[in-house]
């Protein structure tokens, strides 16, 4: 079973409910939502320059075999990075993947009494439980997501 932790529905809410487990995982957790997005960008932004071809659904106009000039790579990172780098921007799957690959662990995704969706890491020793709020669940209406810890 789990114990529910609400966190605020502010936009950061991925990463308040990403602390909030991690707090209870290690006791001298450092990280603040801003510190955790940033480390969570730098990884995205390692990701994006080497793998870059999965991310040109970014650029307007983009084709499959869109240019891969390093000033298109540059101009698609600047325009991921517009998009994550602000307190209560709304993270998605790839900051997410990124956060999850930062940190090196799995989150599970929970809906109501069901394990949604597994988002693994490289090679892990901690998994962390999030609800995810997207369906009407509390009155809670749209996207959000808050902190499961295991009882």
């Amino acid at each position: 079973t789990y114990n529910r932790h609400i966190v605020p529905g502010d936009g950061d809410c991925f990463f308040s409910a990403v602390n909030c487990c991690m707090r209870f995982l290690d006791p001298d957790w450092q990280h603040d939502n801003v510190s955790l997005r940033n480390l969570s960008l730098i990884q995205l932004e390692q990701d994006v320059y080497k793998n870059h071809q999965f991310y040109f659904d970014y650029l307007p106009n983009s084709t499959s075999d869109a240019n891969h000039d390093p000033a298109t790579i540059d101009s698609l990172w600047n325009i991921i990075k517009a998009k994550y780098q602000n307190p209560g921007q709304y993270a998605d799957n790839d900051l997410m993947m990124a956060t999850v690959r930062a940190l090196n662990l799995d989150v599970q995704l929970h809906g109501g009494s069901n394990t949604l969706l597994n988002i693994e890491g490289r090679t892990t020793q901690n998994t962390i439980h999030l609800l995810y709020c997207g369906l009407q669940i509390d009155n809670n209406r749209g996207i959000h997501y808050d902190a499961l810890i295991i009882m």
